[in-house]
């Protein structure tokens, strides 16, 4: 599998917009699919822990895929292996790619660990942030001037 995350379209042949059939034909079983509803309707994750991987697939789209997230430094983006980089340091490589990066929200969990959620919006993209090192990057489709999803 490519690990190239790719703004707006996916990750290598995983690409949003696919359904559940096609993602098995490129991916295989996940080890653990979890389903949700809500008043917002259907949703369903896929978890394929061997590569660190997570995919969303949205009811309401015909069970496309609209989210991918990652947690290893086996993915790049932008010429980065983020996970596990300094906060700091992966904000200066954005700017000076002309790439905004603002904070969201800041959190305290049990324990010693902070976190913070960092969202570049244009690229769709959300950076998980614990104790200053970045720990999971999510990104989705990114939608066009009729606000909706550019496949």
């Amino acid at each position: 599998m490519e690990n190239k995350i790719v703004i707006g379209k996916g990750l290598g042949r995983v690409q949003f917009g696919l359904d559940r059939d096609d993602v098995l034909e490129i991916l295989g079983q996940p080890t653990e699919k979890e389903f949700e509803k809500d008043e917002f309707g259907e949703s369903e994750s896929w978890h394929y822990d061997h590569l660190d991987l997570s995919l969303l697939f949205d009811g309401n789209n015909y069970w496309q895929l609209i989210s991918i997230s990652v947690t290893s430094d086996a993915y790049s983006f932008c010429g980065l292996h983020p996970i596990g980089m300094d906060k700091d340091e992966f904000i200066k490589h954005m700017h000076a790619l002309d790439m905004e990066v603002e904070s969201l929200e800041f959190m305290k969990s049990e324990g010693e660990t902070f976190q913070e959620l960092l969202s570049m919006e244009e690229e769709a993209l959300d950076i998980w942030v614990d104790n200053g090192i970045i720990s999971e990057l999510q990104w989705g489709g990114v939608y066009d001037e009729e606000d909706s999803m550019d496949w």
